[in-house]
């Protein structure tokens, strides 16, 4: 008999014995997947090597697909806010062919907060957007599929920014960036300028600054180093032109307001105690001298 296996390189001869013949094969562990036909041809010879008769048959057995390794393809290694990454999630079977199926991915932030979660075709890109306020540093997705799993790191770049907004005669800034915001601010009124320092602003904070000037209506507009903002016209009042913290504007407010309260109270004070000596001397007894007045004693 002689037993023979298609596209696996594998071939057998052995002897009938009564009427039987027995034989295995080891399966190659790069053997690809799909079907595989198995020959199988019986005969005798004469003592010439005559083939007297034969006979032959086929079956079929089927190369199941072994998913042996998982990789993660980035299509950058570093990215900025407001961007999206792409990647792809790779599975490689026996034979380092690709594995058509469906893998669980999870995207995690460098403080370790889940961001994403979802399942993904294996070959297939998936975009995920960085946000504006995605915190800066490592980030990982992680990957899995089966038995497999593999963990593949992103770097989410830093974003500092601010915005503003103006509102009548408040200039609103916010920090719309990934990272506390340090730097300086270039604030104009018509023709004149403030520089104003905002000192660690944090993440999705705000600050407003009172503008001030002559009656009248101005234009205002804004720097900040990297960005040039005209923010129309508002109506001012005021007596010069001045750009003034809202806080510090406040705490100057409640400082004069603590001070009208010390008058007010010493007022008070100076009040009872005027009306207490004036009651004390209403209640003191009179006499008469020599001469009949009446006076004090």
């Amino acid at each position: 008999v002689e037993i023979s296996v298609e596209n696996m390189n594998f071939s057998f001869i052995g002897a009938v014995k009564d009427g039987t013949y027995n034989t295995s094969f080891v399966i190659p562990l790069n053997a690809k997947t799909g079907n595989y036909e198995i020959k199988v041809v019986a005969y005798d010879k004469d003592a010439s090597g005559v083939v007297m008769n034969s006979g032959e048959a086929t079956g079929t057995i089927k190369i199941k697909q072994v998913m042996k390794e998982i990789d993660i393809a980035i299509d950058k290694s570093s990215v900025s806010p407001e961007n999206e990454i792409s990647f792809t999630v790779l599975i490689y079977d026996q034979a380092e062919d690709y594995v058509k199926t469906e893998a669980s991915v999870q995207i995690i932030s460098s403080k370790g907060v889940e961001k994403k979660k979802s399942i993904v075709k294996t070959g297939e890109s998936f975009k995920f957007l960085i946000e504006k306020d995605f915190e800066p540093g490592g980030w990982e997705i992680y990957a899995e599929a089966g038995e497999l799993e593999i963990e593949k790191e992103f770097f989410v770049e830093e974003l500092n920014r601010i915005d503003f907004k103006l509102e009548n005669n408040t200039l609103l800034v916010e920090n719309t960036g990934n990272v506390p915001y340090t730097g300086f601010v270039e604030v104009t009124i018509g023709e004149l300028s403030e520089i104003k320092q905002i000192d660690g602003l944090g993440v999705g904070q705000k600050k407003t600054f009172k503008l001030a000037a002559p009656n009248g209506e101005y234009l205002i507009k804004v720097n900040d180093g990297k960005q040039k903002v005209d923010l129309g016209r508002t109506f001012l009042t005021g007596r010069a032109i001045s750009v003034r913290d809202a806080g510090t504007m406040l705490t100057e407010n409640w400082f004069v307001l603590i001070w009208v309260l010390v008058i007010i109270v010493l007022l008070i004070a100076v009040i009872f105690a005027y009306r207490k000596i004036a009651k004390r001397n209403c209640a003191w007894p009179r006499r008469r001298d020599s001469l009949g007045r009446q006076g004090k004693l």
